[in-house]
């Protein structure tokens, strides 16, 4: 459980909670998701069956627009809310 617990001090450091960080990651995911896309395919063709087409619009599409949108929007779901 190392793992875990390495991750919950860095969440507990304070590191996770400004936006930079957080759009890094995105950033990350997206260059990952870009970097890695033949073989992601190729893995859930091989595991799961999965068409190459419907592997990308259902795996891999929808988490590269998923963090799109999280970038374009991060900062004013972190704004803090006025009452």
């Amino acid at each position: 459980m190392e793992g875990l617990e390495g991750l919950r001090r860095t969440f507990r450091s304070g590191r996770t909670r400004g936006v930079d960080w957080r759009k890094a990651q995105l950033l990350a995911l997206v260059k990952y998701l870009a970097e890695n896309e033949a073989q992601i395919l190729e893995a859930l063709e091989q595991d799961l069956g999965k068409h190459p087409v419907e592997a990308y619009r259902d795996e891999i599409g929808l988490v590269k627009k998923s963090a799109e949108h999280s970038l374009l929007n991060i900062k004013k779901w972190m704004a803090p809310k006025k009452e």
